[in-house]
C-alpha cells in the first residue's frame, strides 16, 4: 500500500460511502 493509498483509505473511513463511490468511480 502506497502512502497516497493509505491516505485515501483514512479519508475513506471518515467520509464513508460517499468517498467509496467517488474513489472507486475514478479507478
Amino acid at each position: 500500500v502506497s502512502l497516497a493509498e493509505a491516505q485515501g483509505l483514512v479519508e475513506g473511513y471518515m467520509l464513508g460511502e460517499e468517498w467509496k463511490e467517488k474513489y472507486y468511480g475514478e479507478r
